[in-house]
């Protein structure tokens, strides 16, 4: 599966991320299983793969996608009778989540569709392909990757974390942290670009001192 497809369904989740002030979010009006759930929603659009039978939009299914992206020690936060837990979570812990879980999904569906080009998804596939995801190593690396990153904390666009969460995807961890590092710059370069203003007075007035 190419990684066109992949970073199209990463892109399509990052409208449910939130940047102000150089900090990164989520929705808030909603539960983070909630969240969660339209994030795989996206991704399982996106890759359109045959599923006759409506596997792979079951609540159970997307449970155990989401479920195998996380280590062990994160499931509580994450059930879907779990809300009032993951509402004392910060912001940027939120969206270290959301990101991680974006990551997984669009993951698990790449390999998902390499062993169903030619035909639908079947519950055994689906099942297969789960417990393999669950233990992979690139699972572990995507989620540590993510957790590591300070990005959450001094973002300014939507596109560093679709990078950091593609680079991710694909096994590409520095070049994540330093595409970042790039747009951040980029971000905040214009502020010093522009000649400097005396706030609150029209343009080209200034303030005389007084002896």
């Amino acid at each position: 599966m190419s990684s066109a497809i992949c970073r199209k369904s990463i892109d399509s989740t990052m409208s449910y991320f939130a940047v102000s002030m150089g900090r990164a979010s989520v929705q808030n009006n909603v539960s983070l299983w909630t969240t969660l759930s339209q994030c795989y929603g996206e991704v399982a659009k996106t890759f359109n793969l045959q599923d006759p039978e409506g596997i792979l939009s079951t609540p159970d299914s997307i449970s155990k996608v989401v479920h195998a992206t996380f280590d062990h020690d994160e499931h509580g936060l994450i059930e879907r009778e779990s809300s009032s837990m993951a509402n004392h979570l910060d912001d940027a812990t939120k969206a270290h989540m959301l990101a991680q879980a974006v990551a997984g999904t669009v993951a698990f569906f790449r390999e998902l569709a390499s062993h169903h080009q030619h035909g639908p998804v079947t519950q055994a596939g689906f099942d297969r392909e789960v417990h393999r995801f669950a233990g992979c190593e690139l699972r572990s690396a995507m989620v540590r990757t993510i957790a590591e990153s300070r990005l959450f904390g001094r973002c300014y666009t939507k596109s560093q974390i679709a990078d950091l969460i593609a680079a991710a995807v694909e096994g590409k961890v520095n070049g994540a942290e330093f595409a970042s590092e790039d747009e951040y710059q980029n971000a905040i370069g214009w502020a010093t670009e522009l000649p400097a203003r005396n706030m609150g007075l029209p343009w080209g007035f200034s303030i005389m001192a007084l002896n």
